[in-house]
């Protein structure tokens, strides 16, 4: 089979994909936002909702909902500008990008396959025919794969999306660099903006220039095996310092940003057994994507360790000595596609942070690609030995079509299952009944926020039987309790919530904060002060524990939080406006009147300003009238 007219090939291949995409995403017409991060990200994100210096100051400068990902916020900003909470759009965002990194791979292929072809022999035009229907094949299944539902269809996964183009770029804009003899300073000045730029997107790219360190040993081939092979590896490393020094600067503001878990929680065999389940499930979900689901709870194996627990841990080591097996005899694409796996999935495997989830299919989104692009070789060597056998090559395509079919089904099941937070969870719990308090947690909330909170307290109730301890499911039943009347039950469940997880500063804080809303302001004060000993740097913390000071009538001791709060943030305006009031409380009014003349004059149209600026004249005036009379 002859391709002439390329370039008509490909412009029909785009259409073909942007059809399956259609067919396979077409019910994201019908989704919602969801509370599962979109709400945060999206919805009550008040940084997002305007274009302007402050909003990008924010977004570079800020942490955010544990992240910091400036490109993504930015990209957040123009939807939000363009079309508002329009949640049709912010998907149908993804899922143009999900097309661009399908269309990227592909290329991929093309540009890998092309360096072992030429590496073994003159490039025929079966050569190049082979190598363009298998990155065809690959792009399709790259599109269509169920395990990318889950990054193209929830708002929030953008982040994977824009990392994921901008890392597949910059390996284009490296191979290119290393390929061609011409505008060399162009292709290594572009990379490095496409690595910023994934770096910008989503922390996960900072495995970026290792991956360039195995490109270069398995793919470009600049080292041989010498005497000198550790200087030559060594001297590869050394050449990618800058690479390594950005990302080593994006983990540590990840770090910053991401709340950890201690080793001794979920302990580190756990970890180990953890991770390999995980890639296990990650290489199996891509073989027989069946029964994915949103959430992926721990398995037995892996928190119960035992003999069993071993079973995972070898098949992965045999996995590795395949690999490994695969390069002694030259098959340096299929090795680089594993290790580029191993390599990539390191940050979100699980050894360094663990929840409550053991494994997620977004995760899959750049480690998964390079197996795509073996496979793509791979066929494209199937092709060729089978050049001119048409019987042969009628039962290939039959079988790559029936591939695709298969994969655009499964995705087309698996779309409507991210339509909304109930269908979301519903799925979880089909999956694994009484095994996820998130799931029952999360569907006692839907309930909760349509006020009926007997099926909300069901829920909760359901979720605290895998868990008793659940901090959130916790405050949501005591929450639910306050809302039916039932003070009394709701002060015991928040005090609950605080005596099991007493180490924890979100336990403390939002116990403190209930106690605060029944008026227990003595118990409030109290969980307060002790979250702020565990967390004293946090100035929400402090800020909350002077107000609930103030409430007590401890003004004082609330002056003394509240001017340490300013001293640390200067420009806190909530912490100023308490400062206010806590001089008036004290007597102090000519003060609180000048500093609170000053807020207003900052801040004029803010309406609790504004209405305590009033308050305080009215009351300076009835004094005055009263001395005078």
């Amino acid at each position: 089979m002859f391709i002439k007219n390329r370039i008509l090939v490909v412009t029909a291949w785009v259409l073909l994909l942007v059809c399956l995409l259609a067919m396979g995403y077409s019910n994201i017409i019908h989704h919602e936002f969801l509370q599962w991060d979109d709400a945060a990200y999206v919805l009550d994100n008040p940084h997002i909702k305007q274009l302007s210096f402050a909003s990008l100051q924010w977004a570079f400068l800020d942490y955010y909902f544990y992240n910091w990902h400036p490109m993504t916020w930015l990209v957040y900003m123009i939807e939000y500008h363009w079309w508002g909470e329009n949640a049709l759009f912010f998907k149908l965002i993804n899922l143009t990008i999900h097309l661009a990194n399908s269309c990227v791979i592909a290329f991929l292929t093309i540009r890998i396959g092309g360096i072992y072809i030429a590496r073994d022999r003159l490039q025929s035009s079966s050569d190049s025919n082979s190598l363009l229907i298998s990155s065809f094949f690959v792009g399709a299944l790259f599109a269509i794969h169920p395990q990318h539902v889950e990054s193209v269809v929830w708002i929030s996964e953008l982040k994977d999306q824009l990392s994921g183009l901008f890392y597949f770029l910059a390996m284009v804009a490296y191979l290119e660099y290393h390929r061609l003899t011409v505008k060399k300073i162009f292709w290594r000045n572009l990379f490095v903006t496409f690595f910023m730029l994934s770096l910008l997107s989503k922390a996960s790219a900072v495995t970026l220039p290792p991956i360039l360190v195995l490109m270069d040993l398995l793919l470009l081939k600049r080292v041989t095996l010498s005497k000198r092979i550790f200087l030559d590896i060594f001297s590869l490393v050394k050449e990618k310092t800058v690479y390594f020094i950005m990302s080593f600067c994006a983990v540590a503001l990840t770090f910053f940003a991401q709340p950890t878990q201690s080793l001794e929680k979920t302990g580190l065999a756990t970890r180990i057994v953890n991770g390999c389940e995980a890639i296990l499930h990650y290489w199996t979900g891509f073989f027989l994507p069946l029964d994915l689901s949103p959430f992926y709870p721990f398995s037995a194996t892996s928190m119960d360790i035992g003999v069993s627990s071993l079973y995972p841990v070898a098949i992965v080591g045999v996995m590795l000595v395949i690999a490994l097996a695969s390069m002694a005899r030259k098959h340096n694409e299929y090795s680089f596609a594993f290790f580029f796996f191993l390599i990539s999935i390191l940050p979100v495997i699980g050894f360094i942070k663990v929840g409550q989830q053991s494994a997620a299919d977004r995760y899959t989104y750049i480690p998964m690609a390079m197996v795509y692009v073996g496979i793509g070789l791979l066929l494209c060597g199937v092709l060729q030995r089978c050049y001119g056998k048409t019987n042969k090559n009628i039962v290939i395509y039959l079988s790559l079509s029936l591939i695709l079919v298969f994969n655009l089904w499964q995705t087309r099941l698996y779309v409507p299952v991210w339509k909304n937070d109930t269908t979301l969870w519903s799925r979880v719990n089909l999956l694994y009944p009484n095994q996820v308090t998130t799931a029952y947690m999360n569907l006692g909330n839907i309930e909760f926020s349509h006020a009926s909170y007997d099926s909300a307290m069901e829920y909760y109730e359901q979720a605290l039987m895998i868990d008793a301890s659940h901090i959130q499911t916790l405050r949501n039943k005591a929450l639910t309790l306050e809302k039916k009347g039932l003070l009394q039950q709701s002060m015991v469940t928040y005090q609950l919530l605080i005596d099991s997880n007493e180490d924890s500063v979100v336990a403390l804080r939002k116990g403190a904060e209930g106690f605060e809303r029944l008026g227990k302001y003595e118990l409030a004060v109290r969980y307060y002060s002790r979250a702020l000993q565990l967390a004293p740097h946090s100035n929400n913390l402090l800020y909350k524990s002077a107000y609930s000071e103030h409430l007590y009538g401890s003004h004082n001791r609330a002056l003394e939080k509240v001017n340490l709060l300013i001293a640390r943030v200067s420009a806190h305006k909530e912490g100023r406006l308490l400062r206010v009031v806590l001089l008036l409380e004290l007597g102090n009014i000519k003060q609180g009147l000048e500093l609170l003349s000053v807020l207003k004059a900052e801040y004029p149209q803010d309406k609790k300003i504004l209405d305590a600026f009033k308050k305080v004249q009215k009351e300076m005036k009835n004094r005055n009238s009263l001395v005078r009379g």
